[in-house]
C-alpha cells in the first residue's frame, strides 16, 4: 500500500536499461526467393524506426516548449506570492502547491531533455550496399535496426516518465480546481438561512443545503436503479 502511494506521488522507472544482443550471424542463409522481400521489409523496419524516433523527439520538444512557458509564468507569479504583506495558512498552502507543481514540471522537462539527447544511432551508408552481396545487405539492414533498439527504448522510457509526471501535474491541478470551487460553494451554502416548520408531534429545522443534498441523494439512487436495469437487460 505504501509502495503504491509512493509510486502514485513519485513515479519511477522499473527494471534495468535494455541491452539487446540477439543479432543475425554474418553467414545467415537467406533463400534466394526471399531476398528481395527481405530487403524491402528490412528497409520498411528501418524507416518505421526513424519515424518513431522523430515522433518521440517531436513530443519532447512540445513538452519542453509548453512547460518552459508555464515555469516562466509561475516564476513571475511567485514574486507576488513571496512578498505578500500578510502571510496566512492559505498563503503557505499556495506556496507548497506551487513548489510541488514546479518540481513536477522540472521532472517533465528533465526527462524530455533526456529523450532529445543525441545517442549512438546506427544508420546506412554506401558501405552497406556497394559490396553487391544481397544476402549480406539483408543481414546488415536487420542488424542495424536491432542495434538501434536500446537507443529507442531509452527514449521511450524517458518519454514515458515525462508523461507520468504530466499526469501527476494534471491530478494536482484537478485537486486545486475542486478546492477552489468547493470552498466558495461551502461558504455560500453556509450563509443560506434555515427553514423552520413544525407539526403537532414533529419539529424540523432544515437548511436549504439539506434539501439540495436530499435531492442529489435521491437522484443518485434513481440513476443507480436505472443502471442496474440496463445491466440486467444487457445480460439477458
Amino acid at each position: 500500500m505504501i509502495a503504491k502511494l509512493i509510486e502514485f506521488v513519485w513515479p519511477r522507472l522499473e527494471g534495468k536499461p535494455s541491452a539487446y544482443n540477439d543479432f543475425l550471424d554474418a553467414d545467415t542463409n537467406i533463400p534466394d526467393e526471399n531476398i528481395e522481400t527481405s530487403i524491402e521489409l528490412g528497409i520498411l523496419m528501418y524507416e518505421k524506426q526513424r519515424d518513431r524516433i522523430a515522433t518521440i523527439e517531436s513530443k519532447s520538444s512540445i513538452y519542453l516548449g509548453f512547460f518552459g512557458t508555464v515555469v516562466a509564468i509561475l516564476a513571475f507569479a511567485l514574486k507576488d506570492i513571496f512578498f505578500h504583506e500578510q502571510p496566512s495558512f492559505a498563503h503557505d498552502l499556495v506556496l507548497v502547491f506551487v513548489g510541488v507543481l514546479i518540481i513536477y514540471i522540472l521532472q517533465v522537462m528533465r526527462y524530455s531533455i533526456n529523450a532529445l539527447e543525441r545517442r549512438a544511432y546506427h544508420s546506412f551508408d554506401e558501405s552497406d550496399f556497394l559490396h553487391g552481396d544481397r544476402q549480406r545487405l539483408v543481414v546488415d539492414i536487420v542488424n542495424k535496426v536491432k542495434r538501434n533498439y536500446d537507443v529507442i527504448n531509452a527514449k521511450v522510457d524517458y518519454m514515458t516518465m515525462a508523461h507520468e509526471f504530466t499526469k501527476r501535474i494534471l491530478w494536482l491541478l484537478l485537486i486545486a480546481t475542486i478546492a477552489l470551487v468547493a470552498l466558495p460553494v461551502a461558504k455560500y451554502i453556509s450563509m443560506i438561512p434555515t427553514i423552520d416548520f413544525s407539526m403537532p408531534s414533529l419539529r424540523f429545522d432544515l437548511g436549504l443545503s439539506d434539501y439540495i443534498l436530499g435531492i442529489v441523494t435521491i437522484g443518485l439512487i434513481v440513476n443507480y436503479c436505472q443502471i442496474r436495469k440496463i445491466k440486467k437487460s444487457i445480460g439477458s
